[in-house]
């Protein structure tokens, strides 16, 4: 039995590198793959509690009391509508956010965190269109036009009909897999360490109905 979880949603790509690697189903696989998907306070309150075995979160929030492996890193992007007019600029800085509806995940978050930190520094106000924890509500929420979000580029070039902008500095996030240090990893666990850290499971995809080229 795997029990897995992580801060962005990648059940689905891990599943695919899986049957890639293996040139089959994850179904003849004999292990139990759960893969969860919550906010980073509650994966480190269930790694603390054993309710999970591995988890992936960023780096920043790997706690010093845990084993962890890097993986990757992913550029934080301002996310938004095509048609919005700031989606034709190369970069985005602090000011251009002044008085711009967004789209923001709640402080559990540390894109939340990030972007409060940025509009600080460049003494920007933006307005909350909507506050969410859920990342699916987030994303409708910017195609259909009614903010700005922050978002992982390789979330953002899965989504058609949303632009995917730079900040200015750029604003980047780091992922590292981590579980409990001094204590007893299954062999599924270590072998799924193992084929994580030799995998790309941050593979970048096209947008739902594009080809890839």
């Amino acid at each position: 039995q795997l029990r897995f979880a992580c801060v962005i949603r990648l059940d689905n790509r891990l599943q695919r590198a899986i049957a890639r690697r293996h040139q089959t189903s994850i179904a003849v696989w004999q292990l139990r793959f759960e893969a969860q998907h919550a906010n980073a306070r509650a994966i480190s309150q269930r790694l603390e509690g054993r309710d999970i075995d591995v988890a992936l979160l960023e780096s920043r929030r790997v706690k010093s009391s845990w084993d962890s492996v890097p993986l990757r890193t992913d550029e934080m992007v301002l996310c938004m509508n095509e048609h919005n007019p700031l989606a034709q600029e190369p970069f985005l800085e602090a000011r251009h956010l002044q008085d711009q509806p967004m789209v923001v995940f709640d402080q559990t978050f540390l894109q939340r965190h990030l972007l409060d930190a940025f509009c600080d520094a460049g003494s920007a106000n933006y307005r909350i269109a909507l506050q969410s924890n859920f990342v699916s509500l987030v994303i409708k929420a910017t195609a259909d036009g009614m903010g700005i979000s922050t978002l992982l580029r390789s979330v953002q070039e899965r989504e058609p009909g949303i632009r995917g902008v730079p900040f200015k500095p750029a604003q980047t996030m780091s992922f590292s897999l981590c579980w409990r240090a001094d204590e007893y990893l299954s062999f599924a666990n270590k072998r799924f360490v193992d084929f994580v850290q030799t995998t790309d499971i941050f593979e970048r995809v096209p947008a739902r109905g594009q080809r890839a080229e």
